[in-house]
């Protein structure tokens, strides 16, 4: 049987908008990082699926954006790659560039403390 991922953090933020207000899970399996929406002050919907940092492309100065984030989850909700974006804004792996523009920042100190 494989090892289930072990929720490590759980974290709060706002929504990119700011209209509300997110709960997310990072969690680990094995030297493996994840990331997971669990919750949403306004009830709207979004996928809660376990994402890999990997899958979701972090890597230092990569261009970043909800768009690109939803396209991991194909016919799911609308919701889901803004409210990632958030996430991954909260933890500092990616900066907000100009309005609507954002840049991955180097991923190995955040991983590095999830690891410990």
């Amino acid at each position: 049987m494989s090892e289930v991922i072990k929720i490590i953090k759980i974290g709060h933020c706002p929504s990119l908008s700011g209209k509300t207000s997110l709960t997310y899970h990072v969690g680990r399996r094995e030297e493996v990082i994840y990331l997971q929406l669990h919750g949403n002050s306004n009830g709207g919907f979004f996928c809660k699926e376990w994402v890999t940092l990997e899958r979701l492309g972090v890597e230092d100065n990569k261009p970043i954006s909800s768009d690109l984030l939803q396209a991991i989850f194909k016919g799911k909700s609308a919701n889901t790659g803004g409210f990632l974006l958030a996430a991954l804004l909260n933890e500092g792996l990616v900066q907000l560039i100009d309005k609507h523009s954002y840049l991955c920042c180097d991923p190995s100190s955040f991983i590095q403390e999830m690891l410990k």
